[in-house]
């Protein structure tokens, strides 16, 4: 399991939804990873605030620093470690000592490029917490959930104000590397597509927009990298209203 596919499992790992190998891979990952901590701890206290049948809306400041965080996200320093510090700062050292240089010039750059990276990583991962916050404390938030066909759950959190929902497939059978599950909403009967999983993986978080008019939101399994027009069977499908 690569880092790509660790940091799809926040969701159901918050939702308890991991078998033991995934856990334990995924736990080690969050030793390393600020950017999975902060999201599973949001996870966490929405999961929470849901579950409460005594909360019928979120508290004003959480909803007013939430909908901020949406509208406005600062990018921060991404936390480097050990071995990634130092070889900061030693192409900063080339790059003060050694200008005329090649390698050192080229070195500087490529470190540059990186914590660049890091940033833009760390500035898209917190957006997009904060706008699957935005849909879990919404006061019109609604829960649906239903059965994967082969086994597994869907989750799906959709809020009309928010016009996006939250999808969380968890447990579901792993299909062939060379495919992957996509989601769809179903307007009518016209399908659009609405995400795709990772390839090969059966458990995963989506946040899908423009739900707007939708009756449903269905799952298919499609070749990797997802397909304009759904492929039957449908696998999974959750009414919205």
């Amino acid at each position: 399991m690569t880092t790509d596919d660790l940091h799809l499992l926040t969701g159901a790992y918050t939702l308890d939804a991991l078998d033991e190998a995934e856990r334990e891979a995924f736990e080690r990952h969050l030793r390393t990873c600020p950017t999975c901590v902060a999201e599973v701890a949001g996870f966490r206290e929405a999961a929470a605030r849901l579950a409460d049948d005594s909360w019928s809306s979120p508290p004003p400041r959480l909803r007013a620093q939430v909908l901020e965080r949406v509208h406005g996200t600062r990018q921060l320093t991404p936390v480097v470690g050990g071995a990634s510090r130092w070889r900061r700062r030693a192409a900063f050292a080339l790059a003060a000592g050694l200008i005329a240089a090649v390698a050192g010039g080229v070195t500087y750059l490529v470190q540059d490029q990186r914590v660049r990276q890091e940033q833009a990583a760390r500035a898209e991962a917190e957006q997009r917490q904060a706008r699957i916050e935005a849909v879990l404390t919404a006061a019109d938030a609604v829960v649906h959930t239903s059965p994967v066909t082969g086994g597994g759950r869907i989750t799906v959190v959709s809020a009309a104000s928010q016009d996006a929902a939250v999808v969380v497939v968890a447990g579901a059978t792993a299909p062939p590397p060379s495919h992957a599950y996509e989601l769809w909403t179903i307007q009518g009967a016209t399908p659009q597509p609405a995400g795709v999983m990772a390839a090969g993986q059966g458990t995963s978080t989506q946040y899908v927009t423009g739900i707007a008019g939708a009756s449903l939101i269905a799952m298919t399994v499609e070749s990797a990298g997802g397909s304009a027009t759904p492929t039957l069977p449908i696998v999974a499908q959750v009414r919205l209203t």
